[in-house]
């Protein structure tokens, strides 16, 4: 009876550990998805060929000589293709 009572105790005590290990994994699985997504959204920090001013990712990708690039837009209108 005493050794199945240790068990039990010693099982109770890993739950915890185990479900504060897969809590940090999922938070930190979280971050890193928000921050790819977070870099693919924000504008560019380069700034446009043409007037200066603040570029975003259209969405666009392309493969050439096999590099990928990405079509950058700015407000005006203006895209541009960039390795990144």
């Amino acid at each position: 009876m005493t050794a199945k009572v240790d068990i039990t105790r010693a099982e109770a005590q890993g739950l915890p550990m185990k479900r504060k290990s897969i809590a940090l994994v999922s938070i930190l699985a979280g971050l890193v998805l928000a921050s790819v997504a977070v870099a693919t959204l924000e504008p560019m920090s380069g700034a446009c060929p043409i007037d200066g001013g603040g570029m975003y990712f259209t969405g666009q990708t392309k493969t050439v000589s096999g590099k990928l690039l990405y079509q950058y837009k700015c407000p005006q209108g203006h895209t541009t293709w960039v390795v990144q």
